[in-house]
């Protein structure tokens, strides 16, 4: 299984390269602008002239903005849990896929290991990679929160980081059922990057009306809602189980599926 885990790596390092670097400059970025938007008076009065519902799905709460824990738990919170939950959905989808787009399947399961090792080490090697880049984004976060902002709780942006991943973690459980259906690593692609999109929409459109309330609990942009995570300063136990079961659920599913299916 190390072998498959080596591979993995070595194939996918230019991806995770450039997906760890758009992930931590935008938390970089957001750190960085935290006081502009905390210290801004008459920016925040702006942001109330817009529609609450809007507001809302973008995560952002003007009440929180008067530290630097809540502005993180904002925007910044939806577009990390956006861009790591395309990226772990796109590694997990294309864990079969892309050996069968690039003709390497037969190849693979020559090697001295079962068919579930095969699907196992490769999914170590991507838990790695989103624990790496919810690591380093955390570092960063707080570095530029202390170099440009006052940071006075590193353990609520922790929460933070934590909340991002699990989330990510679920999506990569969609991708593990995707991958042992899709025909190409493109279709994987386009598929992840999709369900995310239209999870994020979904959430967006559940607080423009009453009637469409119904609609969050299918999101898992709701799971971890940034205000109750600032307001709670802990992780909700429901959407622990949630995102850990979704991710548990696609990974088994995916392995079983490959352990039966003829490819």
């Amino acid at each position: 299984m190390w072998q498959v885990f080596r591979y993995e790596w070595r194939t996918n390092r230019r991806s995770f390269f450039m997906w760890a670097g758009v992930i931590i400059v935008f938390q970089m970025m957001f750190a960085g602008l935290g006081d502009m938007y905390t210290s801004n008076t008459s920016l925040l009065d702006a942001l109330k002239q817009f529609p609450p519902a809007l507001l809302e799905g973008f995560g952002m709460h003007v009440e929180m903005f008067g530290s630097f824990e809540g502005w993180m738990a904002g925007e910044p919170l939806v577009f990390y849990m956006m861009l790591l939950g395309i990226f772990a959905a796109m590694w997990a989808a294309s864990t079969v896929a892309r050996e069968r787009d690039r003709g390497t399947v037969d190849f693979m399961f020559t090697l001295p290991v079962s068919r579930g090792q095969l699907f196992l080490g490769k999914a170590c090697a991507h838990l790695l990679a989103f624990f790496l880049i919810a690591a380093v984004s955390y570092g960063v976060t707080v570095w530029f929160g202390h170099l440009f902002s006052t940071v006075a709780d590193a353990g609520l942006l922790l929460t933070y980081s934590i909340a991002g991943l699990l989330a990510a973690l679920a999506f990569a459980g969609i991708g593990y059922v995707m991958t042992v259906f899709v025909t190409s690593e493109r279709t994987g692609m386009s598929l992840s990057i999709g369900i995310v999109i239209l999870s994020f929409l979904i959430h967006l459109l559940s607080g423009m009306e009453k009637s469409l309330a119904w609609m969050s609990d299918i999101s898992l942009f709701t799971v971890f809602n940034g205000k109750d995570l600032f307001d709670a300063g802990s992780l909700p136990w429901e959407g622990v189980f949630i995102t850990i079961g979704i991710y548990v659920g696609g990974l088994l599913f995916g392995w079983l599926v490959l352990t039966k299916r003829d490819l």
